[in-house]
Formats: structure tokens, C-alpha cells, sequence
């Protein structure tokens, strides 16, 4: 059932402010893709700066490189913190994401072409350590680098031997500060210096913390909702405890679904039911106009 929706103005708001007083669901909102490369990208970042590291690198934008993958290959901008002087763009890390994730970070020095990168990610999977990535793309939207780069150095600060980068948009900046783990693909948003520890420590020991999720990016929304419902439900657990089946859409209703898994080797269910809330039309921060939503649990 979709709810009439309003319209609202926030011009004195950021919009991560003006989505969180709007009531937007944080859940079943990370973006959708399913491999991966992480392009070293130094330079200034302008707001498609991970389009432009695509083409540098590769010699073709990221919608084409995109087509060379069945699930979507996505091309990212990365940069250290502190980073040093300018140079050239280069592809660094590549991998998928899901319950068999790979991350491999690739020679230094090394040109690899985009076919090289897409037979990369069909590798068989090794353990890896995580990579915590901060969207701190404030060309993008002001609220990432805001937001963004404090958690950003407390993660560097905390965890000097972890893997931690800055990244370009990861989409949902009103939902900064946002951050993406890979290779397990989960990305978090509203998050907090310390909540965003806890979910690093929690992945460093091989576990999804369930605060601040927004779901797994090879999981469409109404499966991501409620991965993140199980999840919470368990609390911090290894990825293969929830394991999502099947999604089966409403006949009657096209924003209403059940969602089918095995939490921890027990068969689960649960309907799921999308309603749509204000739409915000302006911001402090500009940008484009989004449309809040929530994810109802219905019984069987």
C-alpha cells in the first residue's frame, strides 16, 4: 500500500537532517552491484569522480564498464587519509561481494585492463581482512564531507592497521556519514565515531553488526530490510547467519513482498510492505529532491 505523499521543504536543513525529521527508514537503501574495483584517485574529486577514475584508468565510462559483468561491476574513487602529492590514477583494490567476497588489492605498478579486472573478481574466494570506506565526497553533497571525515580519522586513528579509505559517493548521502565494508558488500549510514567502531571491530572478527545498516549491496531492497530485521533481532553474527532464499512479490500489491531465509539453519519469513512519506524538494545542501519511505512487518 503506498501512502499519499506531501511535499516538504527543509532549506535550512541539511539533507541528512531533513531526512532523519522526515522519518526516511535507513533500511533496504544501499545501492545495488555486485563486484567491484577501488580506484586510487588523489586528485581533487569533483561529484563524479569515480566515473572519471573509470575512464582514466580504463579508457571507457563506468556505464559501459559496468556491462561487462553480468551482476554489475562498480567503479569506485578511493583515497588514504592524509594522502601525499598528486599522481596518476590507478586501479588498486578489485573483488565481489557476498558470502563467498573476495578482495584482492592488486600489484603496485600494475595497468591491468577492464577484462582483466572482470576475470579478477571470478577468482575463488581467500580470507581477507575488511576494508572500511567513509564517503567523505563532499563535492557530491556537503553532508558526506561534513559528516563524513571525522569518522573517517577516528577509524585511521583506532585502527592504524585496518584498511581504511576515503570514498566517492556511495549513494544515500542523506543518510551521512555512510560507509561501505568489503568485501562482505554491507554499507551503514547515520553513524557515529563509536558506532562506527563497533561495527569495524565487529568486522574485523568476521561478524555484521546490525546498527546503522542499510543492507547488502547484491540484496534488493524489500531482502535487505529484512536481512537487517533478522540481524538486529540476532545481533552482531557471522554473514552466513542469514542466508536470504526467496523474494516472492504480492500479486495484489507491487510494494509487498515476503521475503524467505535461513537465519542461523531455521527456516524464517516475513511480509514486508513499502509506504512512501514526504517528498523533501530542497535542502541546505541542494541536490536533488528524494522521497522518504517505511518498511512495515505484516503477519502471514
Amino acid at each position: 500500500m503506498i501512502e499519499c505523499s506531501r511535499t516538504e521543504s527543509a532549506p535550512d536543513l541539511l539533507c541528512s537532517r531533513a531526512d532523519l525529521e522526515a522519518g526516511d527508514d535507513l533500511r533496504g537503501t544501499s545501492s545495488r552491484f555486485a563486484s567491484f574495483v577501488l580506484i586510487d584517485h588523489r586528485r581533487n574529486w569533483s561529484s563524479n569522480v569515480a566515473e572519471e577514475s573509470a575512464s582514466i584508468v580504463f579508457g571507457q565510462d563506468a556505464a559501459t564498464l559496468s556491462t561487462l559483468t553480468d551482476d554489475g561491476l562498480r567503479p569506485f574513487a578511493i583515497r588514504p587519509l592524509g594522502r601525499s602529492a598528486d599522481q596518476d590514477p590507478y586501479a588498486q583494490f578489485v573483488g565481489r561481494i557476498g558470502h563467498d567476497g573476495l578482495l584482492v588489492e592488486l600489484p603496485a605498478g600494475s595497468v591491468p585492463t577492464a577484462e582483466s579486472i572482470v576475470a579478477a573478481t571470478l577468482a575463488p574466494a581467500v580470507p581477507s581482512a575488511p576494508l572500511f570506506a567513509v564517503c567523505t565526497n563532499g563535492k557530491r553533497d556537503r553532508c558526506c564531507a561534513i559528516q563524513g571525515r571525522p569518522v573517517a580519522e577516528r577509524l585511521a586513528q583506532e585502527l592504524p592497521s585496518s584498511k581504511i579509505f576515503e570514498i566517492s559517493h556511495i549513494g544515500g548521502h542523506r543518510f551521512a556519514p555512510t560507509m561501505l565494508v568489503l568485501p562482505s558488500g554491507y554499507s551503514y549510514g547515520r553513524l557515529t565515531e563509536e558506532l562506527a567502531l563497533e561495527v569495524a571491530h565487529a568486522a574485523i572478527s568476521g561478524l555484521v553488526h546490525p546498527g546503522g545498516l542499510r543492507g547488502r549491496a547484491d540484496l534488493s531492497p524489500a531482502a535487505q530490510t529484512a536481512d537487517i530485521i533478522w540481524r538486529t533481532e540476532i545481533g552482531p553474527a557471522p554473514l552466513d547467519d542469514v542466508i536470504i532464499n526467496e523474494e516472492v512479490i504480492s500479486s495484489d500489491d507491487k510494494n509487498s513482498c515476503v521475503v524467505s531465509a535461513q537465519v542461523r539453519g531455521r527456516a524464517r519469513h516475513i511480509r514486508l510492505t513499502r509506504s512512501h512519506g514526504p517528498q523533501i524538494q530542497e535542502t541546505l545542501c541542494g541536490g536533488k529532491p528524494f522521497t522518504a519511505a517505511q518498511w512495515q512487518m505484516a503477519a502471514l
